[in-house]
């Protein structure tokens, strides 16, 4: 009875947790003066409210057919130096969850980021940082997907 409890009130947390950030992020939509202070705001918001180690932003900038990490908050934002994200499905750079969300326009959850064979190359990184999860939800703009939010 009481597991059936504990689940429960675990439930109703991370539910809460999930509200709160995403009212504080819809509160952001109005308050921020720029794009930049919009997604800086965001990736502070799914760290603190979401209780998240670490979230970001990758931009896909179709000029230069790159992907940029544009903000970041949290712990291990290391692991974002050098990072490259393809948007190439051929390419294990664009196989994970931030590239998959950037090429296909869904979110992409990664429940067990340290054997999910679609996160192969980056399971040593993500060990050291002792990440257990990742979620790339994509952002769009008049609907085209232009980049992603991602978190660990």
């Amino acid at each position: 009875m009481t597991t059936d409890i504990a689940v429960a009130q675990a439930k109703i947390h991370r539910l809460s947790r999930l509200y709160l950030t995403l009212s504080r992020c819809n509160n952001a939509v109005f308050e921020s003066a720029s794009e930049s202070v919009l997604l800086a705001s965001a990736c502070r918001i799914a760290v603190e409210a979401g209780e998240l180690p670490m979230a970001w932003v990758a931009m896909f900038d179709p000029q230069a057919g790159t992907v940029r990490v544009a903000e970041h908050f949290g712990r291990g934002v290391e692991y974002l130096e050098g990072m490259q994200i393809s948007l190439d499905a051929a390419d294990s750079r664009g196989r994970g969850p931030t590239g998959t969300a950037l090429r296909e326009g869904h979110p992409v959850w990664c429940d067990d980021f340290i054997h999910d064979p679609l996160t192969t190359r980056w399971h040593a990184l993500g060990e050291s940082f002792g990440w257990s999860a990742s979620a790339a939800l994509p952002l769009s703009c008049e609907g085209h997907t232009v980049g992603a939010l991602t978190s660990t």
